[in-house]
């Protein structure tokens, strides 16, 4: 989804939110039916992960797990820790 994670046992970012209006790069995929991957890529100023999703044609699977294979190799995710942990470590 195109936001940070919210609270923990929430349905929701706020109160009243529908479903489609913080998943608008998600739900299409998955209506038709399209094969994604999420790799981490990052992280947010809070120290909040960050995923790249990459989406492909239908049943081509492979193909997407191949290009997040490339891009885990291309940019490692080794960190075990956030930004944000780091600063307040040093």
């Amino acid at each position: 989804v195109p936001i940070p994670a919210f609270t923990a046992g929430r349905e929701s970012p706020t109160d009243g939110d529908r479903w489609t209006t913080w998943t608008p790069f998600t739900y299409p995929f998955n209506m038709t039916q399209q094969p994604a991957a999420s790799i981490p890529c990052g992280h947010t100023d809070d120290g909040l992960p960050i995923g790249l999703q990459i989406i492909g044609p239908r049943h081509a699977d492979a193909t997407v797990l191949r290009a997040a294979h490339a891009y885990e190799q291309a940019r490692p995710w080794t960190r075990t820790t956030t930004p944000k942990q780091r600063a307040t470590d040093s």
